[in-house]
């Protein structure tokens, strides 16, 4: 009797010891699985903040990297039972939404010159050749949006038959480019405002009764844009 006593206490002591170091294994492990999403917290948290202020000045770029990583913290909530690292992540979440929201953007659109109002883009027009052979094509650019346009530039590309009779007034070449083109540098544009009459001589193909131009005008706070084609008749 005494013997089946000794082997049932000491049995019983096995099994609270077996307890224990199973116990002490769950909790190592769950210690493991929260700081391993800690970890992927931290990670996300130094991207987003990464990936927000390279959003405020190249917004259309990071917007599909900021989705993703909205999916990627969509996924690792699912994962998270603690309450400390469920706020966390609720707090990052917040963060990441008001990224998401649209940044209202400059919009500019180029235009041969007119006096009057701007309504939309005049693409064609008709110059008279000189007697210096030359055509003076005049453009402007203007801002119809609600956002002032920053630090940006007016890109001209004449035809490649074509040639500059002088150098446009206020443009330079930037180096490495092609004798076709030439830049014009601005500080702003305001909101539903024109930028000044840009103009260019320009001395169209022999025989030509018409050339082509393009125009492109980006800034800061402007979204990506191609460059516009513009038709020049010659009246000779």
């Amino acid at each position: 009797m005494l013997l089946s006593a000794t082997l049932a206490f000491i049995l019983g002591i096995n099994q609270i010891h077996r307890t224990d170091a199973d116990n002490k294994k769950s909790d190592e492990k769950h210690k493991v699985e929260r700081d391993s999403d800690k970890l992927q917290i931290a990670g996300l948290n130094q991207t987003i903040e990464t990936e927000i202020k390279n959003n405020e000045t190249q917004y259309a770029r990071h917007q599909q990297e900021l989705h993703r990583l909205q999916d990627q913290l969509s996924d690792l909530k699912k994962d998270i039972a603690t309450e400390e690292l469920r706020k966390k992540m609720t707090a990052l979440q917040g963060r990441l939404d008001k990224a998401l929201v649209p940044t209202p953007t400059a919009v500019l659109e180029p235009s041969f010159w007119t006096i009057e109002k701007f309504v939309e883009p005049i693409s064609e027009t008709t110059v008279k050749l000189g007697t210096a052979n030359f055509a003076t094509v005049e453009f402007y650019v203007f801002n119809k949006s609600d956002v002032v346009a920053l630090n940006g530039g007016v890109h001209l590309r004449i035809c490649m038959a074509c040639k500059f009779a002088k150098e446009p007034q206020e443009f330079h070449k930037i180096p490495g480019s092609p004798d076709w083109d030439r830049q014009y540098d601005f500080q702003h544009i305001y909101p539903h405002a024109g930028l000044q009459k840009l103009s260019a001589d320009i001395i169209p193909p022999p025989g030509s009764e018409s050339f082509q131009i393009e125009v492109m005008a980006v800034c800061d706070t402007c979204p990506p844009q191609e460059p516009r084609k513009f038709k020049v008749n010659v009246h000779r």
